[in-house]
Formats: structure tokens, sequence, C-alpha cells
């Protein structure tokens, strides 16, 4: 098991690993698998699955990830496509809000 930062979302519950390997495990060292930001989808090698550091874990909040991020951005052009005008009230908004 290799270690990684882990990055959580707070705004949409997702995370991801990030960076170079804090520790590498023997079969990384042994073998060329790839990065990190190829296990946040599937891990793609069943010698070294990779883990949070517990220290390393960091949340990041009022952000959502890049997937959740587009497809609110989508949500929203529909919505302003067939109403014409989208209005969020003050109270609403958070780090992720269209301006």
């Amino acid at each position: 098991m290799c270690y990684f930062k882990y990055f959580i979302f707070t705004a949409c519950g997702h995370g991801i690993f990030g960076g170079p390997p804090l520790l590498q495990c023997a079969a990384r060292q042994q073998t060329s698998l790839p990065s990190a930001h190829t296990f946040s989808s599937q891990p793609s090698s069943d010698l070294c699955m990779p883990r949070a550091h517990p220290f390393q874990t960091i949340r990041l909040h009022g952000m959502s990830c890049l997937t959740c991020r587009m497809e609110r951005e989508g949500r929203l052009r529909e919505a302003e496509a067939r109403l014409g005008v989208v209005k969020i009230e003050d109270w609403r908004r958070g780090a992720n809000v269209r301006v």
C-alpha cells in the first residue's frame, strides 16, 4: 500500500488522492506503477492499493469537485435556457456560485 495526500471536497463529499506518494510500498518501488491521479478513478494494479495518510487528509470547505461543478454549471445553463433568468438568493450562495 502506498500512502498519499487525500483531498475531501466538503460541498459534494467526493475525494481524490493527490501528488506523488508520501510513502511507497515495495511493489511500487520495484515496478513503474501509474501516478496517484490514476488511482482517483480506479486502481489499475492489484499489487498496490492507495491509502490516505491520516495526517495528510485535507478538507476543502465549501468546494465541489470538478465533476460536480461541471454538472451544476450544466444544470444552471439548462435552467437559464428554459426560464431565461436564474436568480439565487444571497443566503443560498456558496463558494461555487456563478456571478
